[in-house]
């Protein structure tokens, strides 16, 4: 089934230049490194779990989130 028609995930797009994708499963993160001369399919993901006290989930948080209320509502739920 394609994620836009899964009533638990929710799309959203933006027009902004973005350095990372970033996928969340709540405290989880899924982040491919966007760098120039690999395509997309090959760039490097990190997993990134939220942990007290860690910074690295933090940031991308931070920027999901931004990036999140930025985006315009596209499918899903």
């Amino acid at each position: 089934m394609p994620l836009r028609e899964n009533e638990r995930v929710e799309l959203r797009l933006q027009r902004r230049l973005v350095y990372s994708s970033i996928y969340r499963g709540d405290d989880q993160l899924l982040v491919s490194q966007h760098a120039y001369g690999i395509a997309v399919d090959q760039a490097p993901v990190l997993y990134v779990q939220r942990t007290e006290g860690g910074d690295l989930a933090d940031a991308y948080l931070g920027a999901f989130e931004q990036a999140w209320a930025d985006a315009a509502a596209h499918g899903g739920s």
